[in-house]
């Protein structure tokens, strides 16, 4: 009996760990940061803005601005999006300029807009769909690059800020599906809608299936 349970424990863990890994190289997809306190004042800092990250904010009376600072060249992608919600407008729009060293003056790089409607594209490793606005891309010189994001009216829009293109899974499995649940939130669902992800249910399903593996294994050697 002790050794059939110790062999299920390894067999549930295993599985795991070969998910995880399976899972690093191709589902890094874009790591997931909510902006929680934008500040009319203050930029929100991108330390690395070749890795593929997805920044989701809600605009409250004021444009909300992020800054990257590089000392090397380095590809810009930018994409503006929206949640594909009933109340998603296809109206955010950015501005990119970099700072000259002299004299504080700004150049600009590029505008993002877009006419709508936007299309809708469904991102596979959240399970939702997104409305897909302007994209910029190029290998821009060093320097310290901003990007303003912004409505009209700057009153209660959603929008997602995609940055960069390499791939990579820095979060650990268990913030990952939290990022996800604060995902579904800002979607307007319930966190419990992390199920919808496969990082959720792909596990699962297999541990349910390595589960009946041993149980029905078990039943035939007893009879």
């Amino acid at each position: 009996m002790r050794d059939s349970s110790t062999r299920f424990r390894l067999a549930v863990t295993a599985v795991f760990a070969a998910l995880f890994f399976i899972f690093a190289p191709v589902a890094a997809a874009h790591v997931p940061v909510l902006i929680r306190e934008a500040s009319p004042s203050a930029a929100v800092l991108i330390d690395d803005p070749e890795l593929s990250t997805a920044f989701y904010g809600t605009l409250t009376g004021f444009p909300h601005t992020y800054e990257i600072r590089s000392s090397e060249p380095f590809l810009l992608h930018v994409e503006v999006r929206e949640p594909d919600v009933s109340d998603a407008r296809d109206n955010v729009s950015g501005i990119i300029v970099m700072e000259r060293p002299e004299g504080g003056r700004v150049e600009e790089v590029a505008r993002l807009s877009s006419p709508a409607p936007w299309p809708s594209e469904f991102e596979f490793w959240g399970g939702d769909r997104y409305r897909v606005g302007p994209t910029f891309e190029r290998e821009v010189r060093p320097g310290t690059y901003r990007i303003e994001v912004s409505t009209p009216d700057n009153d209660g829009a959603r929008y997602v800020l995609v940055m960069g293109t390499r791939e990579e899974l820095t979060l650990g499995y268990g913030e990952l599906l939290g990022r996800i649940g604060d995902v579904k939130a800002f979607f307007g669902k319930s966190r419990i809608a992390l199920v919808e992800s496969p990082f959720a249910y792909v596990p699962v399903l297999i541990a349910l299936s390595v589960l009946i593996f041993f149980v029905v294994r078990r039943r035939r050697l007893i009879a």
